[in-house]
């Protein structure tokens, strides 16, 4: 479901490759890999949960989380997140008043014939301005796992 920060590939990297020669650091990143594990197991069981409150929803709204998803950045708990936060798109008049809701919109100071615009207003509705721009983020900049650990040791 969309971009994973730990690949299976770079896990397995990790736990067969990376490897520290103090107890400590060893035992901390022990319990760091089993904490990963820990979440990943939690995401999956809310994820599944998720899809199963899908299943609930009135067809049009499924049609729109289906939508979503063909965006780039936007996979299926992003488009979920979406479409439980605005609700019906067609609730809004135009673009504008949509933007609005979320809070996605440039802060302005006009005077006259001058004008100044800020930055977004981060206004109105957060967890929805969250989710946008954390997708618009996996949009612009793919994670991916380098490995490129300094004070880690290859066995081997």
């Amino acid at each position: 479901m969309g971009v994973q920060l730990w690949s299976l590939k770079c896990l397995t990297w990790v736990k067969q490759e990376v490897h520290f020669e103090r107890l400590a650091r060893e035992a901390t990143l022990l319990d760091y890999l089993h904490e990963v594990e820990h979440a990943a197991a939690r995401i999956a069981r809310l994820n599944l949960a998720i899809e199963e409150a899908v299943k609930l929803t009135p067809p049009k709204m499924r049609a729109v989380i289906e939508a979503l998803q063909a965006l780039r950045g936007v996979a299926h708990v992003t488009a979920v997140t979406i479409v439980a936060e605005v609700g019906e798109v067609s609730r809004f008049p135009g673009a504008r008043q949509l933007m609005g809701y979320g809070g996605i919109v440039a802060n302005e100071h006009s005077s006259g014939e001058s004008s100044w615009r800020g930055g977004i207003t981060k206004t109105e509705n957060a967890h929805l301005r969250r989710v946008v721009v954390e997708a618009a983020w996996a949009y612009r900049r793919p994670t991916l796992c380098r490995g490129n650990f300094t004070e880690a040791t290859r066995s081997g």
